[in-house]
């Protein structure tokens, strides 16, 4: 009976670890497209982009410029957004309007879900809405 225990604990050890894996784990792996922003979509020829370090640190194309940062996750939904940075080239006014407001609405989010493949970010500057690349 003891050795069916044992074997039950062992062959759940895996499924546990995989439970164990922090919530924002589905970010990481793959470059994230912005397809919407604050409402509206993003029709730019290149839009901004994520890519995110199971740590948290994000890097990406932000309109016009490349960005870098950190993601910092308090819990299952709730994030912030801290030490972003950016690049600075001059690109048209398009390109820069795009970036001001990716880059405002980034280092605001508050709270971030997933569903499929795709994950949004929330908050006071803003939604973000990204897909798979």
């Amino acid at each position: 009976m003891r050795a069916l225990a044992l074997l039950a604990l062992f062959c759940a050890a895996p499924a546990m670890a995989q439970d164990a894996s922090p919530p924002q784990s589905v970010l990481t792996g793959n470059a994230w497209t912005l397809t919407v922003l604050d409402g509206r979509p993003v029709t730019a020829a290149r839009p901004p982009t994520l890519t995110m370090t199971l740590a948290g640190a994000i890097a990406g194309f932000a309109g016009c410029n490349s960005y870098f940062g950190q993601l910092l996750f308090a819990d299952k939904d709730t994030v912030s957004a801290s030490r972003i940075g950016l690049t600075r080239m001059a690109c048209p006014a398009e390109a820069m309007a795009l970036e001001a407001g990716f880059t405002q609405a980034l280092q605001r989010v508050r709270s971030w879900s997933h569903a499929g493949g795709v994950i949004t970010f929330d908050g006071d500057g803003g939604t973000l809405r990204f897909e798979r690349k």
